[in-house]
């Protein structure tokens, strides 16, 4: 070995043993100048140590570098000069690096001059990259960032992270306060200010760190691995499509556009694979503008949140996981029509539909028999003109699942959102076939559907309900069984109601003496609750927004059918005794007529709190005052059902109401899985 040899490898060898690294490689000069022009040209920093001439103290100066040539390179202090320190002729040169935030390159250079303004350095052949950390640290924006511990509040901005942590540069009104921070204790983090929240989670504390006259503290996510919503037995499914699509976006702490190959994706979130030392994507770290880009330039926006970063046992790779934080109806609508037709090319979520086909639709499965079509026949004109509007302009308040073949529609099967958080399920309908199955097929389709979006806000569903009659095969085999298998009334509820239709020539436009009919008031559905909870204790009055906000309720979801050109309104009135006791609460729905074919959404609804202490003749009696703005005939709703069979009321029907809190789909899901694999005769609904 030759001198030479001997002094390169001495350097190495205390290169590696100041960084503590394991692996040091030579960098060539010309590689270093390149390096030197792109910090300049990003305006980044280098890292510059004066050692002490007198003591072994030293210090860590960042620099901004000048344009460099190859022979010397002039480095300039980004620190004021007050903060320098105060006699630079007290120190020396001792070397300078720069870092990509995973490798870290260490510049041979000799000074030639140091002064208030920065360094002189000629370069010279003895660099050297050391390997310095499993994941590469990347500097952020400045974004404020708060940390609480107790009753401990401290106040930084990010300074820099990576999958496996981040630094937080605590501001110099908090420095007093961190001497508190018990390090051996979680905190709880949160990224962002409250309009635009980046990142919230309880973290652990790593170290406190010290750079000249500041603090930083260094903390990790406290789990690999994030749970958003309520864990579901029942996952969405997820599908490889081909060509994969891309999730877009520009990182929120880094403001760098960053572009990733879905892995696979579903209706509620993606996975994605990242290099392991290169992640971007944090735990628990909020996207609010992501594009998920399909081959065309079709994309399709969401906002969304990282839930877990697992490298796989080799460290080859890196699997990320994505949960959708919110979309709006429309993408929504886009991103299941891809998913669901990719998984069956016969089913359609949504898009515009050809009214002349599914009118023939209706008629040939007999979903319009003739006593219903008699009592649509002199509106058919506005039925068409409501149906082609709802079908077709209308998401956020409409949603369907058609089952076609070769341009034959087979199934079909309909949602509406009729009150505030809950839609309703109605129209379903399907051709018999044993081929197709069409009637579990969509049926299966549009609770797939309901499992993946529930959770976002634009949907605005946190129930689903639906009206069937008892003696309808199909629905009470499906919904009812369904609602039944969960066997608690706060999770699914089936409650039954009478059917009639109270006829103008009946009217009695007066009431018994000591009977009043007002306008309900708030203290009436507090009675409301009370009442149905001893009879039922179901979801009937969360489902159909009858508590005590529901005259609240009623101003938005009405503003929302108004702004798309429908009708909706309710009115309540409570039927009370001369002291002033509730015994019978009145709802009037009015909307489009053929909103709901069997006019359920056109209606007065009845429900009976005393049923001892009222009869069906007072009740009669108060419906020839309210039935007035329904013309000649009024559908009625009349709830307990049990009520109208000890009152011996004539009714044409029982009508089920199913609702389903959506905490719970995944036990609905399951038993209409194991449904799907039995023999079943398909029934209309």
């Amino acid at each position: 070995m030759n001198a030479q040899e001997s002094s390169t490898l001495k350097i190495v060898k205390k290169l590696v043993s100041d960084v503590g690294a394991r692996n040091a490689t030579p960098v060539q000069k010309a590689k270093v100048v390149n390096a030197l022009n792109r910090i300049n040209f990003q305006g980044s920093v280098v890292y510059v140590t004066l050692k002490r001439r007198r003591y072994r103290s030293q210090i860590t100066l960042s620099a901004r570098p000048a344009p460099c040539r190859g022979g010397t390179v002039t480095l300039f202090w980004c620190l004021p000069d007050k903060e320098l320190p105060d006699n630079l002729a007290l120190y020396e040169f001792g070397n300078f690096f720069y870092t990509d935030g995973l490798k870290k390159v260490r510049v041979g250079a000799a000074m030639k001059t140091l002064s208030a303004t920065g360094v002189e350095l000629e370069l010279t052949d003895a660099s050297f990259e050391v390997n310095v950390r499993a994941f590469r640290r990347f500097q952020c924006m400045k974004i404020a960032t708060r940390i609480t511990q107790s009753n401990l509040e401290l106040h930084g901005v990010l300074k820099d992270f990576n999958a496996a942590g981040f630094a937080v540069d605590v501001s110099n009104e908090s420095l007093d306060l961190l001497h508190s921070l018990n390090i051996e204790n979680p905190v709880y983090i949160m990224i962002g200010n409250h309009d635009e929240i980046l990142f919230a989670e309880v973290c652990r504390v790593i170290r406190v760190e010290s750079h000249g006259s500041g603090r930083s503290v260094v903390l990790g996510p406290g789990s690999r691995n994030i749970q958003r919503f309520r864990s579901k037995q029942s996952r969405s499914v997820r599908q490889k499509l081909s060509p994969q699509p891309s999730i877009v976006f520009r990182h929120p702490f880094l403001e760098k556009k960053i572009s990733l190959k879905t892995l696979d994706i579903s209706g509620s979130g993606l996975a994605v694979e990242e290099e392991p030392s290169n992640t971007l994507l944090m735990p628990g770290m909020i996207i609010p503008d992501a594009a998920i880009t399909f081959s065309g330039n079709f994309k399709i926006m969401c906002k969304a949140q990282v839930l877990f970063n697992i490298a796989d046992q080799k460290c080859e790779t890196c699997k990320c996981g994505l949960v959708y934080l919110d979309m709006d109806v429309e993408n929504q609508l886009q991103l299941s029509s891809i998913l669901y037709q990719a998984k069956n090319e016969s089913s359609y979520v949504g898009g515009d539909v050809d009214l002349d086909d599914l009118w023939d639709f209706f008629f040939d499965t007999g979903f319009i028999y003739p006593e219903k079509y008699g009592s649509i026949e002199e509106q058919r004109d506005k039925f068409k003109n409501l149906y082609a509007r709802l079908y077709n302009d209308c998401p956020d308040i409409a949603r369907h699942i058609i089952y076609k073949d070769k341009g034959i529609i087979y199934g079909h099967v309909s949602m509406f959102r009729y009150y505030n958080r809950t839609w309703l399920l109605h129209h379903h309908a399907a051709v018999r076939s044993t081929r197709h199955k069409a009637g579990l097929v969509v049926m299966d389709h549009i609770l797939q559907h309901i499992n993946e979006v529930h959770n976002l806000n634009a949907t605005a569903m946190r129930y689903i309900a639906c009206y069937f009659r008892p003696n309808n095969r199909f629905a009470n085999k499906s919904f009812g069984g369904a609602s039944r298998s969960l066997e608690d009334p706060r999770k699914s509820s089936l409650d039954e109601f009478a059917y009639f239709h109270y006829h103008a020539r009946d009217r009695i436009n007066r009431l018994p003496p000591g009977w009043l009919l007002m306008e309900s008031c708030r203290d009436d559905f507090a009675i409301l609750e009370s009442c149905y909870h001893e009879i039922s204790g179901g979801l009937m009055l969360e489902g159909l927004d009858l508590n005590n906000d529901a005259l609240e309720h009623e101003r938005e979801i009405d503003e929302t059918y108004r702004e798309l050109g429908f009708k909706r309104c309710r009115k309540f009135f409570s039927l009370k005794n001369e002291v002033g006791e509730l015994g019978v609460m009145f709802i009037l729905n009015h909307s489009d007529t053929g909103l709901n074919m069997s006019s359920l959404t056109n209606c007065i609804q009845v429900i009976v709190l005393d049923s001892t202490g009222v009869c069906f003749s007072q009740i009669s009696m108060a419906l020839g005052t309210l039935c007035g703005e329904f013309g000649d005939e009024a559908s009625v709703l009349l709830f307990p059902r049990s009520y109208a069979d000890e009152q011996q009321v004539q009714y044409d029907n029982i009508y089920t109401l199913g609702i389903l809190d959506l905490k719970y789909i995944s036990r609905f899901l399951e038993y209409m899985e194991n449904l799907t694999r039995s023999p079943l005769r398909l029934a209309k609904t």
